[in-house]
């Protein structure tokens, strides 16, 4: 039962610090997508609030929800204070103008 044990932490643990590095390096690589950042924050709480759901399915005790809980605030914190330059708001978008008579072709 112990190999078990440390079989599934370690295949975990894998599986954890693969996600870890390919969400930092599609994060760094993207400087210029802002939409897959907001998506990446958007992934994590969808991870975070199913493991909870998950969780309370299972009926596990309320110990067991306080680290997605604080990893789904903080993941909240994070985005809420992200800089205005690494916001999809802040990119500027040439919005429509107004067309005067002289500029619609029909």
């Amino acid at each position: 039962m112990r190999s078990k044990a440390i079989a599934y932490w370690v295949t975990t643990g894998i599986i954890a610090s693969e996600l870890v590095a390919g969400g930092i390096t599609d994060l760094v690589r993207a400087p210029g997508l802002p939409r897959l950042k907001e998506w990446a924050y958007a992934g994590i709480l969808f991870e975070l609030t199913g493991a909870i759901a998950s969780s309370i399915k299972r009926g596990v005790g309320l110990g067991n929800l306080v680290a997605p809980g604080l990893f789904v605030v903080c993941t909240l914190a994070s985005w809420a204070l992200r800089p205005p330059s690494r916001t999809f708001a802040s990119r500027s978008f040439s919005a429509p103008t107004e067309l005067g008579p002289a500029e619609i072709s029909i």
